[in-house]
Order: structure tokens, then C-alpha cells, then sequence
């Protein structure tokens, strides 16, 4: 992933947000925007593995559409497909693959991705699979 990027983002999460003063310019809804792109990019870059558990309350932090339950079945299914114990821990690249790869182009969860969810996510793992530009 470009460091660039991810400065100004953690930039703009901990030290704009984090000046009264300059906070007052961002809208609630792009400082939220920029506080779940800051966990996300540093779970990304951090290449920390994850429990069920852990990965529920970290996908919780970025939208309310995840249950514990779901999680535990991508746990449960990450198992199957890589022949490994379910409770082993996962990263979010690790995760994500598992969506793009095998669950995406799976038509028995077709109804859980639309074009706009496919599109997002195939984005945002092709740019953290891009080298560094320095």
C-alpha cells in the first residue's frame, strides 16, 4: 500500500480531528468516513491476524451490518477451503480474499454481493495488492 495515502489519512483521523479547531470544519459524516478508513487502512497495513471474535468487533467499528454470526461462518468456511482449524485467526487481506475469491464467484452467495458490493471490494483489494509508489 502507497504510504502517501495512509499519512494523510491518519493524518487527517488523529491530528485534524484531534484539533478542536479543525475539526469544526469537517462534517460528521466525513470525519466518520475518515476515522473507518484509518482502522481499516492500519488493519490492513498492520497484517494482524484476527480471531472471530476480534474480526467481528473490528468490521463492527467500519459498518453495522456485520453479526458475530457471520463472521463465524466466513471463519467456518476460511477453514474448509484452506484445510485449517476454523478457530485459527485471519488477516483482513485474508479475509477479503476469501470474499473475492471464493465467495463472490460462488452462485450460492450471489444474493449477498450485488454489482456495487463486487465493484468496492475488488477496488480496494487491487489497491492494497499495488506495490508502493515512492
Amino acid at each position: 500500500m502507497d504510504d502517501l495515502p495512509r499519512s494523510f489519512v491518519a493524518f487527517a483521523a488523529t491530528d485534524v480531528l484531534g484539533d478542536a479547531e479543525l475539526a469544526k470544519q469537517i462534517d460528521e459524516k466525513t470525519a466518520e468516513e475518515l476515522r473507518r478508513g484509518h482502522t481499516l487502512i492500519e488493519a490492513v497495513v498492520s497484517e494482524k491476524a484476527y480471531t472471530a471474535s476480534e474480526m467481528t468487533a473490528l468490521l463492527s467499528s467500519l459498518t453495522d451490518e456485520v453479526t458475530e454470526n457471520e463472521t463465524e461462518i466466513l471463519y467456518l468456511l476460511y477453514g474448509g477451503v484452506n484445510d485449517a482449524d476454523p478457530t485459527e485467526k485471519m488477516t483482513i487481506v485474508e479475509l477479503f480474499d476469501l470474499l473475492c475469491d471464493k465467495m463472490m464467484n460462488d452462485g450460492r452467495f450471489a444474493e449477498y454481493f450485488d454489482g456495487e458490493t463486487k465493484r468496492r471490494s475488488s477496488t480496494a483489494r487491487r489497491s492494497w495488492r499495488t506495490p508502493s509508489r515512492r
